[in-house]
């Protein structure tokens, strides 16, 4: 598409939504209203994930590890796993 005529398509516009007071109400709310809901209304934060931990090495760093993890806002921990077949059996009930 040209230069010119993109042109005249938004002259076009613009004169529409000037003249009419409801669709410059429009253009003016609707992104002051989606900034107001996404800043405000709309959390994208991840908290309380459900987890298991399943600690093969069982030394203490590793330990420690899983304490930092009970600790956290962001995870849950569920259970302690003795083996991999009760993390199998987590997932699949949709558990953790």
């Amino acid at each position: 598409m040209s230069y010119r005529r993109t042109r005249a398509v938004l002259v076009k516009e613009l004169r529409h939504i000037v003249r009419d007071r409801r669709s410059l109400g429009l253009a003016l709310a609707m992104p002051a209203m989606m900034l107001l809901l996404y800043g405000f209304a709309l959390s994208l934060d991840v908290d309380h994930i459900p987890i298991m931990i399943y600690d093969q090495d069982g030394t203490s760093s590793s330990r420690s590890l899983a304490r930092d993890f009970q600790g956290s806002r962001f995870f849950d921990v569920r259970d302690m796993a003795g083996d991999y077949s009760s993390l199998d059996r987590g997932i699949d009930r949709n558990d953790i």
